[in-house]
């Protein structure tokens, strides 16, 4: 039994996932990365290593199965075959799943300490099991066995692909895919509304304008590299640019049709986070007072059109894994996302949006 004031074992488990860092977030899917291959072939040194990488998720995937058929062939019972399936099998699931993560990001952006999490792992392992053996043999008397090397062995076998990793074609590949590793945006507009929707790690968004054009051997996006303005500690964000849906007005986020780079957690919260009162009174606003105005409703109604666009064809509301980005708060009502909610809220900033408008033309026609 857990003592109190530790945290339960699975607890445990995680901190030591945790401080072997395995990659992180959902991309990238494998048909982005089967794109990128035809896009541009890796190096042979990064080939070889992805293809030793790949051995290790198989590894852990086959012990996974043998593990599972063990457990459920057993004498065991019911309740105690699931205790192993989770502890013992579910483990190396997860594991595997990690491992094959990292490779397809080692591969696909060039993050290779990412997929060697599971070299750390057996490292910290293997120390431990060092420090037994030693024990066993020096301390105890007792006499050292063949058997004995076997973790030493897997440990050199999931380091083996940090050696091709060392190779200049190798170095020189996470630079030559950098934009690939960040979201896709149409443009600057974008690109700001993105940084407002997904702040920096104090809740503060990182200002758009320190953001740097760079562009790589696929494309063009921009990097934001510096110390963040807020807390002051560093920040490196990457984001790449969708060339072929770039806007063609000022305004737009990107062309019309075109797929929002921003997810359905993000829209809804700019469309809120810029909604304007609906009572909102613009001949008492001051000029600077109504172009702020003007400018955070147009914000409002973009996003909320986004958002909307992200409602496929025929269905009634936008699609669960579509509600990605900003994560929403448990307490907000999944009819926040219906067709019918949106084109509600939609109309309504449409409105507010008009009447700054039109007073905004009404000033520009007076006499100067």
């Amino acid at each position: 039994m857990t003592q109190p004031g530790k945290p339960p074992p699975l607890m445990e488990t995680r901190k030591v996932l945790q401080a072997a860092r395995p990659p992180v977030g959902e991309r990238p899917p494998t048909r982005e990365v089967l794109a990128g291959l035809r896009r541009r072939r890796p190096p042979a040194a990064v080939l070889l290593a992805v293809a030793l990488m790949a051995l290790v998720p198989l590894v852990l995937l086959v012990l996974a199965l043998l593990v599972l058929v063990d457990t459920w062939t057993g004498d065991d019972g019911v309740f105690l075959s699931l205790v192993k399936t989770v502890l013992f099998s579910g483990t190396l699931f997860l594991l595997s799943a990690l491992a094959w993560r990292g490779v397809k990001r080692a591969l696909h952006f060039g993050s290779y300490r990412e997929v060697l999490f599971v070299a750390r792992l057996t490292t910290g392992v293997c120390v431990v099991i060092a420090v037994f053996l030693l024990w066993y043999v020096v301390a105890e008397g007792n006499e050292q066995e063949p058997s004995m090397l076997v973790p030493f062995v897997v440990l050199a076998v999931v380091w083996l692909p940090a050696l091709p990793l060392q190779t200049r074609s190798a170095r020189e590949w996470p630079d030559r895919v950098l934009l690939r590793s960040g979201p896709q945006v149409r443009g600057e507009r974008e690109l700001a509304f993105l940084l407002e929707a997904r702040p920096h790690s104090c809740g503060q968004p990182l200002p758009v304008g320190a953001a740097i054009a760079v562009a790589d051997e696929e494309s063009r996006g921009w990097v934001w590299r510096g110390d963040c303005p807020h807390c002051g500690r560093p920040a490196v964000h990457v984001f790449g640019e969708r060339t072929e849906d770039a806007p063609t007005e000022p305004w737009a986020w990107g062309r019309d049709g075109s797929r929002p780079g921003l997810g359905g957690g993000d829209l809804l919260h700019l469309g809120d986070r810029f909604e304007q009162p609906a009572d909102v009174e613009p001949t008492a606003l001051s000029d600077d007072q109504l172009h702020q105005t003007w400018l955070a409703a147009l914000g409002s109604v973009q996003a909320t059109e986004q958002l909307l666009q992200l409602v496929r064809p025929g269905k009634d509301a936008v699609a669960p894994w579509r509600r990605t980005g900003r994560p929403v708060p448990l307490t907000t009502p999944g009819e926040v996302f219906s067709r019918t909610a949106i084109e509600s809220r939609l109309a309504a900033r449409r409105d507010t949006l008009a009447r700054l408008e039109a007073e905004t033309a009404r000033r520009r026609a007076l006499p100067a």
